[in-house]
């Protein structure tokens, strides 16, 4: 709606934020009344809670824990989507939660719903094929799968694609940056859209240093404050012998806003959390370990900057309050798949390979979708002599992570390490290439 030119006060009293009108009648202000307030378009009972435009449109979801908000994306119902991308844990929509009383008793999943509403297409004589939509590009890039690279590059071209979708396509394409996707990211960087612009920079946070200098250097004066800002913690540590003057000033400009602009959010340990970090990265340990102190002493349970702090420790080689932190932060967030990582390495650089290997298990079981997670767990495992259960996580990591290169050069290279092995051989090291 907003990118159509709705704004909040077409549906809101701008003193009041009320609604100005009650039910469908707020919609149809601009929707046609006959065409979209009748059965034959939400094929619900008329004077129902299925008859809302908002019940199908904007579901609520609840933040916080106790408020009850209105989507506000106004997005199509598509269960379909439900059905072909993981199910209703990953995928949510309005058919499965609304009746999901009704389905749990009769046995049924988001299948049902989808078969209704291509059933409904049918009957008012619509073709009853949806329309592709990011979901399935975003499904391919966050599960790593072969095609995730094309259809991220497709989006972000695509002219019809609105910002906030392309923006996030830029973050996930920091995943496959290869010499024709930073391309694309450098191009974005000029984009009309300053979320766009946040975006590309933070896509090339993963590029070296020296390299995201040079790529930034023309973004340091960017109209938009968001577009500096995130510019400031990429860009910390940056040698500034080897820009222009000019550049030097702006980039001292930018990290003064930055630091201006944490300060005034320092009532959250997050943001002490960041300063910490941005002077480590300028290579200020003292300030860097008095900020994460700060952080700590606003809020002792940020998960931000126990985490962070506990890196601190691993940076100047004192594990032994890293380790205190870490296990702080697993009492605090036993559920928390960075704490367990965390702890895993911290583990195994103390030689303490049956604790490690348990806590990079409980990692890679607390975040599935997190790669990185799975080629430690194999890498250690292998290590540390269980050969045949890292070829277990690792086959099993490739087969669901398959554009991963790193899990399949792992793959590869303990296929040739344990080549006389024929049990291993027969199963696990066929077509890894």
């Amino acid at each position: 709606m907003y990118a159509n030119g709705v704004t909040c006060t077409n549906c809101h009293n701008p003193h009041t934020s009320k609604l100005r009108i009650e039910g469908n009648g707020l919609c149809t202000q601009c929707h046609n009344k006959d065409t979209y307030d009748s059965e034959k378009h939400h094929f619900h009972p008329q004077n129902t809670s299925g008859a809302l435009c908002v019940s199908c449109h904007m579901p609520t979801q609840t933040y916080m824990v106790v408020d009850p908000r209105h989507d506000h994306r106004f997005s199509i119902p598509r269960p379909d989507l439900t059905v072909s991308l993981g199910g209703s844990t990953s995928v949510p929509n309005t058919c499965v939660t609304c009746h999901q009383g009704k389905m749990q008793q009769k046995g049924k999943d988001s299948t049902w719903a989808a078969n209704a509403i291509r059933a409904h297409l049918r009957s008012i004589g619509k073709s009853d094929t949806q329309p592709d939509h990011f979901a399935n590009t975003f499904w391919q890039a966050r599960h790593e799968q072969l095609a995730a690279e094309a259809s991220l590059k497709k989006l972000i071209a695509d002219n019809n694609t609105r910002g906030i979708v392309k923006a996030t396509a830029l973050v996930e394409l920091a995943h496959y940056l290869n010499p024709d996707s930073l391309e694309l990211v450098k191009t974005n960087l000029k984009n009309d859209d300053a979320l766009v612009r946040v975006a590309a920079v933070q896509a090339l946070a993963v590029v070296p240093l020296e390299q995201r200098s040079a790529l930034l250097a023309g973004s340091l004066t960017d109209s938009s404050r968001a577009v500096r800002l995130a510019i400031a913690p990429v860009l910390a540590g940056s040698d500034k012998n080897v820009m222009t003057a000019l550049q030097q000033k702006s980039l001292e400009h930018v990290f003064s806003e930055y630091v201006t602009q944490q300060q005034a959010d320092s009532d959250r340990g997050t943001a002490l959390s960041n300063l910490a970090n941005f002077y480590l990265m300028q290579g200020d340990a003292t300030t860097a370990q008095q900020y994460f102190e700060k952080a700590l002493q606003r809020d002792e349970k940020s998960i931000a900057a126990l985490l962070n702090y506990a890196d601190y420790y691993r940076q100047i080689g004192n594990d032994a309050e890293a380790e205190k932190l870490l296990h702080k932060a697993l009492f605090i967030y036993p559920d928390s798949s960075d704490a367990h990582y965390a702890l895993g390495l911290l583990l195994v650089r103390a030689k303490n390979y049956p604790a490690a290997m348990a806590e990079l298990k409980q990692a890679q079981a607390l975040a599935p979708l997190n790669s990185q997670y799975a080629y430690v767990y194999a890498i250690g495992l292998y290590s540390s002599g269980s050969i045949k259960q890292a070829f277990t996580v690792l086959r099993q990591a490739r087969e669901q992570f398959p554009a991963n290169t790193q899990l399949t050069s792992a793959l590869n290279a303990y296929c040739a390490e344990q080549q006389s092995n024929t049990s291993i051989q027969a199963s696990y090291c066929f077509n890894t290439k």
